[in-house]
C-alpha cells in the first residue's frame, strides 16, 4: 500500500457512475480510509455494501483498485472505509484525465448493425451501414478512457455501442461499452446517462483525445 499517500487525493467512481474525488485520511495492509469536504458541490452519502472503483495518483501514474465501502468513520467531515481492496492496476495518469462539456454527438446501440460490423475496428470503413441507425445525444464528459453520455434511449450495461463525434473539426467514430446507467425522471421526460468505456482506440486516437481535453480544460478555467 505504498501507492497511497495520507492526506493524498483518491479518485472515486460509484456504482451509479458518478466520479468524485476525496482524500485519503488513513490506510492500513487491507483498508483506506477516505473523507469528502461536506461543501464539496458532488458531496454524497455512501452506504456500507457499496461497491466503489478507486485511482490514487503518485507522480506520472495511477494505481486503479475495487472495494466496499463497510463502514462510516466517526470524523469532523464525512469518512468512510473501503476494504475488500482487489483488482489492482497500474494506469497512465493521463487516461483519467476527464473534463465535463456538453456537445451532441451520434450513437447506435442497435443489435442488428452492432453485430453486422463487429468485426471492424476501423468504422470508417462501414460508416455508410452505420449512418441510418445513428440517434441523438449529448457528451457528457470526456477522457482518453470514456465518456459519459446522456439520452432517451434505455440501453443495459455490458451493450456495446458505436459512437460518433466531432472533434476538432474531425469526426470520429468508435466502438464502446455501456458501464454505467442512470436513469433520470425530469418534467421533458425520462433521460438515461451512461459512462462508457471505449474500445479498441488507438494509443495514437487516444493521444489526440487527451490534447482536447487539456484544451477544453484550459478553455474552462479562462471564463
Amino acid at each position: 500500500m505504498d501507492f497511497i499517500t495520507i492526506g493524498g487525493k483518491i479518485q472515486l467512481t460509484t456504482e451509479d457512475g458518478n466520479i468524485l474525488e476525496a482524500m485519503v485520511s488513513d490506510k492500513t495492509d487491507h483498508s483506506v480510509d477516505f473523507s469528502i469536504p461536506a461543501d464539496d458541490k458532488r458531496f454524497r452519502f455512501f452506504h456500507e455494501g457499496e461497491k466503489v472503483e478507486a485511482v490514487v495518483y503518485h507522480s506520472a501514474k495511477g494505481m486503479y483498485f475495487t472495494g466496499v465501502i463497510v463502514k462510516r468513520v466517526k470524523a469532523e467531515a464525512p469518512t468512510y472505509t473501503i476494504a475488500r481492496l482487489e483488482n489492482f492496476k497500474t494506469i497512465q495518469r493521463r487516461n483519467f484525465v476527464r473534463v465535463s462539456c456538453t456537445e451532441e454527438i451520434l450513437y447506435t446501440a442497435n443489435d442488428y448493425i452492432t453485430n453486422s460490423v463487429s468485426f471492424s475496428k476501423d468504422l470508417k470503413a462501414v460508416g455508410d451501414e452505420i449512418a441510418r441507425y445513428m440517434k441523438p445525444g449529448f457528451m457528457v464528459d470526456l477522457s482518453a478512457g470514456g465518456m459519459k453520455i446522456t439520452c432517451e434511449e434505455d440501453i443495459k450495461e455490458g451493450k456495446r455501442i458505436i459512437l460518433e463525434f466531432v472533434m476538432n473539426n474531425r469526426k470520429i467514430q468508435l466502438w464502446g461499452t455501456v458501464m454505467h446507467r442512470e436513469l433520470m425522471v425530469k418534467p421533458s421526460g425520462i433521460k438515461y446517462d451512461y459512462g462508457i468505456r471505449f474500445d479498441h482506440i488507438t494509443e495514437k486516437m487516444q493521444e489526440t483525445i487527451v490534447n482536447h481535453v487539456f484544451l477544453l480544460m484550459r478553455k474552462s478555467t479562462k471564463r
